[in-house]
């Protein structure tokens, strides 16, 4: 396989630093709370691998940013609102991971307010059903299963 050079220049949303992150954070929403961790977990992964140039871009079709550097012939970094991302077989900092992914391919660390699973966005919770007043169960559409009571 190649190197992946200049590949990254190749989308719209791209960067050559650490710095430059902050203009894709934006471009995923993540929330900017989480900024400075992500910008400090990234650094200490170039670091630990030692890296002259990094590269990042925003793929249209995910909402993470994705990351290589010096001569990589593939992604070695990913980040989500929610977390960054590496291989398991790729250098790590002293930052104890705290996740992993794929069966342990993939290792990672949380950022500040993430849960696992949540995807990173803004969190919707349902509306609670309202209750039927003469039974006290869950309206269910337009009528309550138990008692037959329908809302005026």
């Amino acid at each position: 396989m190649a190197s992946k050079g200049n590949e990254y220049l190749g989308y719209e949303v791209h960067g050559d630093d650490v710095k430059s992150l902050r203009d894709g954070f934006a471009h995923i929403q993540m929330p900017p709370e989480r900024w400075d961790a992500a910008l400090e977990i990234v650094q200490e992964v170039l670091v630990a691998n030692d890296v002259a140039k990094f590269c990042w871009y925003k793929p249209p079709a995910t909402n993470q940013l994705c990351g290589y550097w010096d001569d990589a012939e593939l992604n070695m970094i990913w980040i989500s609102p929610s977390e960054v991302h590496i291989s398991a077989q790729t250098p790590r900092p002293q930052r104890a991971p705290t996740m992993h992914r794929d069966g342990g391919a993939e290792i990672g660390w949380l950022l500040p307010g993430a849960t696992s699973g949540s995807g990173g966005g803004h969190q919707h919770h349902k509306k609670a059903a309202p209750l039927c007043p003469t039974c006290s169960i869950a309206l269910v559409g337009s009528e309550c299963s138990y008692c037959g009571f329908t809302p005026s």
